[in-house]
């Protein structure tokens, strides 16, 4: 969705190459979309991670991300 006003998107973080130095992509719906992290200032984020990012996607396949945030299941209970 190509877009200059901010949208939130929730999906799964992989990282290309070693430390997402090839790309930090949110995969979502078996499609993904790459991030542009730069501007995130004290996030962590780590491949697998289940969040919500918050951004513009001004071209369509990059999203500039503003804010991140890392979704849990709290109260599930896994065995």
């Amino acid at each position: 969705m190509i877009t200059d006003v901010p949208i939130t998107v929730c999906g799964m973080i992989i990282c290309e190459g070693s430390k997402g130095a090839e790309g930090v992509y949110l995969l979502r719906d078996g499609e993904q979309v790459q991030l542009d992290i730069s501007e995130l200032e004290g996030s962590s984020i780590f491949p697998g991670m289940i969040c919500a990012v918050e951004g513009v996607n001004l071209t369509g396949k990059l999203i500039v991300v503003s804010k991140i945030h890392q979704l849990t299941d709290k109260g599930k209970d896994y065995k």
